[in-house]
């Protein structure tokens, strides 16, 4: 197999990608020392592989299907891991996301309960993507976050606090349109946080955008910077707004379109 071939080659880099989800990969790929970025897509992880990647920097699994095991039995052996992607995972119940060196984590939740524990961890991005109940996140330990970008597709309707609550240390929060929206129907207070940036993308012209920004920022007693990203000309009645302690930025996405368009 090609596969094979490549590794004992001393391949560093291996994008490898299946229609279905039921190929799997040889066992040398994963004891292979030479690897420093792995893409998988399509395939299935054993339960019995063992994994020692010392070298791997970057993993990258899109639509790969396996057990918790398999999925904690592969991070967990990649000692020198910076940077993790895990979307569109099948098979998924109760995995425990553990790895002292990572970085970087780009995760899209569907299904299952994900605990984070990723002492290292200084950013992360979350697509989260299902309105089950049993489906949740759950963060043990990221002491080191600094930068978190939330995006809700759908979601449980007490989720999105849950999650927000997590997150009261980080420096840099991004939220999307739609997890905005979930804001505007949960009447909560927003305890005191670290943020020093705030971006927030809207798509909202009433005053119930208006109110959550405003909450938001006034919990925020350390920003600096406040970027609105909105295609409504109302969001802009912040420009008007004296804000002495941070940077503003507004930018209409309706704008920046029409500039592309005719530029």
């Amino acid at each position: 197999m090609w596969v094979t071939f490549a590794i004992d080659k001393g391949v560093k880099n291996l994008d490898f990608g299946f229609s279905s989800y039921n190929d799997i990969l040889p066992r040398c790929v994963f004891t292979s020392q030479s690897l420093v970025i792995l893409s998988l897509s399509g395939v299935k992880l054993e339960d019995q592989t063992q994994v020692h990647l010392g070298n791997l920097r970057k993993l990258s699994l899109l639509f790969v299907r396996g057990s918790d095991q398999a999925f904690e039995r592969l991070i967990s052996g990649c000692r020198s891991l910076l940077k993790l992607t895990i979307d569109k995972a099948k098979g998924l119940q109760n995995l425990n996301i553990s790895n002292p060196s990572v970085v970087e984590l780009f995760l899209g939740v569907e299904h299952g309960h994900i605990a984070l524990n990723s002492p290292a961890l200084k950013m992360l991005d979350i697509v989260y993507d299902s309105s089950s109940s049993s489906c949740l996140l759950e963060v043990t330990d990221v002491t080191s976050l600094e930068e978190v970008n939330v995006e809700i597709v759908s979601c449980y309707r007490d989720f999105f606090m849950a999650l927000i609550s997590q997150f009261q240390c980080v420096k840099v929060l991004s939220l999307t349109a739609y997890a905005l929206s979930r804001l505007s129907s949960l009447k909560t207070y927003y305890p005191p946080n670290r943020l020093e940036r705030l971006v927030l993308h809207s798509c909202w012209s009433d005053e119930r955008c208006l109110q959550i920004i405003f909450d938001l920022v006034a919990a925020s007693v350390k920003l600096e910077d406040l970027e609105i990203y909105s295609g409504y000309t109302r969001v802009c009645e912040f420009s008007r707004m004296n804000f002495p302690l941070f940077q503003l930025r507004i930018i209409n996405l309706y704008e920046v379109i029409l500039k592309r368009l005719f530029i």
